[in-house]
């Protein structure tokens, strides 16, 4: 079985970075970023868990956290594809390094391309549901996106963290997913299959550039780059309980 418990710690000398052209050197920066934005979101949408509770309001709270962490994904999503368009396409690097991919690299970019240039979940829900709050939307008739099953109510306590307008989310994640399908089974289901292969292509992406700034600006090989192996002990999936109650003697409501 290939052991994947490593990685290596490559050197980026500040004097080659600074040598890198402006417009190479910002969309390596940042791109990094978002690779860093993406992995770490991935990994608390995976780990967070709903709370082993018997509480309703707990399991609602924790439903809301990852559907937030989920949002602020797509979000991210969004700005990465604004990034490649203005840093890869505006820029015109394209021009130079698009020749250089192979026929798979290639399909990875197009994959992009094709799916940015329709309407797509990331920038719907981006636009309307997860950077920006929408005033207009909810001046319609609430029958027309509210079941009228669903049950409506907010929890106040002592504590700033103990007040949760559950009403708002009932109101905002019914919307948005109606948005997607009108059947919402088939609407979670898009959200997953679209997300999952979006992550994974930008990630493609940006390892993809990493690797041709690497060799024609750092270092020809990872060998050559003076990188040190790093063994990482075995990683244990871990469940994330982030309790949503919770309340600091800071956050208690001053009367």
């Amino acid at each position: 079985m290939q052991e994947y418990n490593y990685t290596n710690k490559i050197p980026i000398p500040k004097e080659k970075l600074g040598l890198i052209p402006a417009n190479e050197r910002s969309l390596f920066i940042l791109l990094g970023h978002l690779h860093n934005d993406i992995t770490i979101l991935m990994k608390l949408l995976e780990s967070i868990i709903e709370t082993k509770t018997s509480i309703q309001v707990e399991k609602e709270g924790n439903l809301t956290q990852r559907l937030l962490i989920l949002k602020t994904m797509i979000g991210k999503l969004n700005e990465g594809w604004e990034l490649i368009k203005k840093g890869f396409y505006g820029s015109k690097i394209s021009f130079e390094y698009e020749p250089l991919l192979s026929e798979k690299e290639k399909k990875v970019l197009n994959s992009l391309k094709k799916y940015f240039s329709k309407k797509n979940i990331v920038n719907n829900i981006r636009n309307s549901f997860a950077f920006h709050y929408d005033f207009d939307s909810f001046k319609t008739d609430l029958d027309r996106f509210l079941p009228s099953h669903e049950e409506l109510y907010v929890y106040a306590g002592p504590c700033y963290n103990y007040g949760f307008y559950f009403f708002s989310e009932i109101a905002i994640n019914w919307k948005m997913l109606l948005s997607i399908d009108k059947n919402i089974e088939l609407a979670w289901e898009k959200i997953h299959t679209e997300i999952s292969a979006i992550n994974i292509n930008f990630l493609d992406f940006i390892n993809i550039y990493f690797d041709k700034i690497m060799i024609k600006y750092i270092a020809p090989s990872v060998n050559e780059s003076g990188a040190i192996r790093i063994e990482i002990p075995e990683a244990v999936k871990r469940e994330l309980n982030v309790p949503f109650f919770y309340c600091p003697h800071d956050n208690v409501i001053k009367k």
